[in-house]
């Protein structure tokens, strides 16, 4: 072919040396050690702040723990305890709880039953013991303690004159307290407090 009435030569391939082609970089292997290199500073990079071997972290299943139910404290009803109360020594027994209480007459807020306490005392001395039932003697239930009432009639009458005063060494005396309880509630305890105080107190559990 000519151009412009001349003869166009052609044009000589580059010289290549023997080898070079052997030696090109390929891209794919450049690309893949690139990698590998990136990855392994990257973790180095995130193991720097701590040392030895990570394990993986196990979750432990933690399963609901079960509460026992808790018992009312105390002996049982028709029990003899030693109460001690100042000067004096006294054997106290609950020998009955009357739920629900009948024939009693007290006058009774809506929706409470009664319930009468039977209780024991006998002063072992040697000092006088005189106090009141209705402070020393109480009831408790699963809807709170019980209130002091008034019985008109019946076993558990409330007498002119509290029952507990003024009990000499050697001297037992018995009576009944009359408690106003919620008529949902269920009783669950009584208690023996001396003088209407904690120090001494025993209790019996009902149930």
């Amino acid at each position: 072919m000519t151009f412009g009435g001349a003869h166009a030569r052609p044009r000589r391939p580059e010289h290549v040396p023997a080898g070079a082609a052997a030696h090109a970089p390929r891209p794919t292997l450049v690309m893949t050690v690139l990698a590998v290199v990136s990855s392994v500073l990257v973790a180095a990079g995130c193991g720097s702040g701590s040392s030895g071997t990570t394990t993986p972290t196990q979750t432990k299943t933690t399963h609901p723990t079960k509460h026992a139910r808790r018992k009312p404290s105390g002996v049982g009803v028709g029990a003899t305890q030693p109460v001690h109360a100042g000067g004096s020594k006294l054997s106290v027994r609950v020998s009955k709880v009357i739920n629900p209480l009948r024939d009693s007459a007290a006058a009774l807020p809506p929706g409470e039953r009664a319930v009468g306490v039977l209780v024991s005392i006998l002063n072992r001395g040697p000092a006088v013991y005189d106090s009141s039932s209705t402070t020393d003697i109480g009831l408790a239930s699963s809807k709170g303690e019980g209130t002091p009432v008034f019985a008109p009639s019946g076993v558990c009458a409330t007498p002119l004159r509290n029952w507990d005063n003024y009990i000499v060494a050697g001297e037992a005396k018995s009576g009944c307290v009359t408690f106003a309880v919620a008529s949902a509630a269920k009783v669950t305890a009584v208690r023996f407090s001396p003088h209407g105080q904690a120090a001494g107190r025993v209790s019996w559990r009902v149930g």
